[in-house]
């Protein structure tokens, strides 16, 4: 099994449970890849559990012999002999081209894991489930935030169980969290986030940073050296 996030603990968990001997490899020194990230909130004890007891369950188990710190290569696979292959190595965010990159500008999972230091000003760009996450995170550590997206606002946190977008969604306007909809991120200057509206009228949000929440997309180049 190649990557050690939640599929890949998950698919390990899996194989070992019905009789295999797995090796599971992971190129950093932590398990658990985005699911890091997602129980990081203090909001967030139920996943962070979840998550410590995924880790736990891999590592106790005798037909599971985990290898981190290695980026795994179809070389690597060849000299082993595997009968089969699982490939979980994970997916890497969206980040337009677009976008001029200074220091305003960081990734969502970046704000989550604290890698980053921000102002007190926050503009999200990017309102399903993990924008709006963080960005009820951030309001309830005293920050100003405001999450846009082009989804209209009733979408917003948007992403998992009907239920929880609307708890999350009651949480995040008690917090004082403030939603625009229907409107694009075009460019992040030294003032703030520039957004253009449906009619093509253009915004600009202050802010101290702009946040990146616009999902991901498969890490397709590392598919294909193990096809």
């Amino acid at each position: 099994v190649i990557g050690a996030g939640a599929a890949g603990l998950e698919a390990a968990r899996t194989a070992a449970n019905r009789g295999h001997e797995v090796v599971l490899f992971e190129k950093t020194n932590q398990l658990g890849g985005v699911l890091n990230i997602a129980a990081a909130p203090e909001f967030k004890n139920d996943l962070k559990n979840y998550l410590e007891w995924s880790i736990r369950s891999v590592k106790m188990d005798h037909r599971i012999k985990i290898k981190k710190n290695i980026e795994v290569t179809a070389n690597i696979l060849e000299q082993e002999n595997f009968e089969v292959v699982l490939v979980a190595v994970g997916s890497k965010p969206v980040i337009p081209d677009n976008l001029n990159k200074n220091d305003k500008i960081v990734w969502v999972g970046d704000v989550e894991m604290e890698k980053v230091q921000i102002g007190s000003e926050i503009v999200i760009a990017g309102a399903g489930l993990t924008g709006c996450e963080c960005a009820l995170n951030l309001a309830m550590q005293g920050k100003n935030v405001t999450v846009a997206d082009m989804i209209p606002e009733e979408e917003f946190g948007r992403g998992g169980a009907k239920f929880n977008q609307l708890a999350l969604v009651d949480l995040l306007k008690k917090n004082g969290v403030i939603f625009k909809g229907k409107r694009k991120l075009m460019e992040v200057t030294q003032i703030g986030a520039v957004f253009e509206k449906e009619n093509g009228e253009k915004e600009i949000l202050p802010c101290d940073q702009a946040v990146l929440s616009l999902g991901v997309r498969p890490d397709a180049e590392v598919l294909k050296q193990f096809e």
